[in-house]
C-alpha cells in the first residue's frame, strides 16, 4: 500500500503556499492555506489515488477488516485428495544452509572440517512463525567440537518442541557438513533439514529464520552470533529453502469446521475433532 502524504484528501493537494489566493489567479489556481502544508488546488486528475488505499495491519492471532476476530487454528483437510494417492503423504522439509566466510574457508583438507570451524561454538537461534502470524524464537544452540552435527540437530530439534502454545507438536532434524559441489572438500559450512511432522504444522510452513547477528547481555535470546556468515553471494550462499514441499495442506479449521471468531475455537463439523478439525471419527 501507498501511504496519503499529510494533509492530503480527495481530489486535492497542497502547493505549499502560505496566503490566500484569489481563484483566477493563474499561478496559484485560489485557496486557503492548508494546516503547515501549503494552499489547497483543485486537480484534474482524478485518478492520482488509484493505487492508494488504507487497511488495518493486525497484531498476530487476530484478522477482520477491523482487526476485531480472533484466528483460528490451521490444519490438514483429511478428505482433500492428493495427486500422488498412490505414496504415503510426505512433510514439508526446509533446509537451513549455513556457509562461512572466515578464514578457514581455504584450508585444503578435507578432513578437517574447514569452513565448520568458524561455527564451533558460536551460538545461534532460529524464529518460527506460526500460521497465525505469531513468532517464536528458540534458545541458544551451538555446533560443539566434540558432539558435532548429530548432536546439534538434537538441540534444534528439542529447541523447536520447546516453543510455547503447541505451535510445533512435532519435527524431525538432522545436519551435516555441507561438501562444494565442486570439490570434495567440506570447506564450507554445514545444512540444517527440518521436517515438520505434527498436526499443528500441517501444510506449507513459513520459512524459518535464522538469527546470526550477535546479540549479548541484555538481549533475548543472548547469542554469540555466526560473524563469518556468507550471505548475499551470486552462487553459493547461506539460505534457508524449501526443499520438500508438503503433501498436507493447511486451512482455517482444517475446512471441516467452523471458526468462532470471538474466542478463536473451531466448532468442528460432525464426524471431527480436534483443534483444527483434522481428526476423523466416523464415518456419518
Amino acid at each position: 500500500m501507498n501511504q496519503l502524504a499529510f494533509g492530503s484528501v480527495f481530489n486535492e493537494y497542497y502547493d505549499g503556499y502560505d496566503t490566500w489566493h484569489a481563484y483566477n489567479d493563474v499561478a496559484s489556481m485560489g485557496g486557503w492555506d492548508g494546516i503547515g502544508v501549503g494552499a489547497v488546488r483543485p486537480v484534474t486528475d482524478h485518478h492520482w489515488e488509484a493505487d492508494r488505499s488504507r487497511a488495518c495491519v493486525c497484531d498476530s492471532g487476530w484478522t477482520g477488516v477491523n482487526c476485531a476476530s480472533r484466528q483460528c487454528p490451521h490444519g490438514n483437510d483429511s478428505l482433500d485428495t492428493r495427486a500422488n494417492t498412490g505414496v504415503s503423504a510426505v512433510q514439508q522439509v526446509q533446509t537451513i544452509t549455513l556457509l562461512s566466510g572466515g578464514p578457514y574457508i581455504y584450508a585444503i583438507n578435507a578432513t578437517s572440517k574447514a569452513g565448520q570451524a568458524d561455527f564451533v561454538d558460536k551460538t545461534f537461534a532460529l524464529t518460527f512463525t506460526s500460521q497465525l502470524g505469531e513468532k517464536y524464537t528458540t534458545i541458544p544452540v551451538a555446533l560443539t567440537a566434540t558432539n558435532g552435527h548429530s548432536a546439534m540437530a538434537g538441540r534444534i530439534q528439542s529447541a523447536l518442541l520447546d516453543l510455547p502454545n503447541k505451535v510445533i507438536d512435532g519435527v524431525t532434524v538432522t545436519a551435516n557438513a555441507f561438501t562444494n559441489p565442486s570439490s570434495t572438500e567440506d570447506w564450507a559450512g554445514m545444512k540444517v533439514r527440518v521436517t515438520f511432522t505434527g498436526n499443528s504444522v500441517h501444510g506449507t510452513q513459513h520459512l524459518l529464520e535464522v538469527n546470526a547477528d550477535p546479540c549479548g547481555a541484555g538481549c533475548t535470546p543472548r547469542i554469540d552470533g555466526l560473524v563469518t556468515l556468507m550471505t548475499g553471494g551470486t552462487n553459493i550462499t547461506s539460505s534457508v529453502k524449501q526443499t520438500t514441499a508438503a503433501d498436507f495442506n493447511s486451512y482455517e479449521c482444517g475446512r471441516r469446521g467452523k471458526c468462532d471468531f470471538e474466542t478463536g475455537i473451531c466448532s468442528c463439523f460432525e464426524g471431527f475433532t480436534g483443534e483444527a478439525c483434522s481428526t476423523p471419527t466416523a464415518l456419518v
